[in-house]
């Protein structure tokens, strides 16, 4: 005799899955669709457009330098530090201004004018600032807070920039 087949449980008779062929269509049709609507549009504007080279632009000069000078506002010009009322920081500084050499003469003037309010101005910076800005080494903040402060005395649009050319700092006690 032969054996039997063993009856087939409800699981086992699941048939299986098909592919999904209905979505696969429905996503190639989109995106036969996209490009096509992106080829027509492409030979609609006529392809990619040539690159001309263009001649330089005339009449345009450089920049000229500009000459510049000097002035002196402070020099080895001693100030006490106390940050936070705890350390004690001297700094040892010289303070030059760069004005264009047109207006030397006047900022010259307007300096030796106002030489002891202009130093005031400097101690008065030098001595609040904070510990960070006493060491940080291009003293961004200080170079443009003495700039602003100059300005303010001498009257603005002589200073170009300001130079530190001497900045030593000792530990107090």
């Amino acid at each position: 005799m032969a054996p039997t087949p063993e009856a087939a449980t409800p699981a086992e008779q699941k048939p299986k899955k098909k592919l999904p062929l209905k979505t696969l269509l429905a996503v190639l049709s989109v995106l036969v669709l996209e490009g096509g609507t992106i080829l027509v549009f492409m030979l609609a504007r006529g392809g990619p457009q040539v690159a001309h080279a263009t001649d330089p632009i005339k009449g345009v000069s450089e920049e000229t330098v500009q000459e510049m000078a000097e002035v002196p506002l402070a020099e080895n010009f001693a100030v006490d530090n106390y940050t936070a009322g705890r350390t004690r920081v001297m700094v040892t500084m010289s303070v030059a201004a760069k004005v264009k050499k047109a207006q030397n003469d006047a900022f010259k003037a307007k300096v030796q004018e106002h030489k002891t309010e202009i130093m005031d101005a400097v101690r008065s910076l030098i001595s609040s600032a904070p510990i960070d800005q006493i060491k940080d080494p291009r003293l961004q903040v200080l170079k443009r807070e003495i700039k602003a402060a100059v300005e303010r005395i001498a009257g603005e649009g002589y200073v170009e920039e300001i130079l530190v050319p001497l900045w030593q700092t000792y530990a107090g006690e």
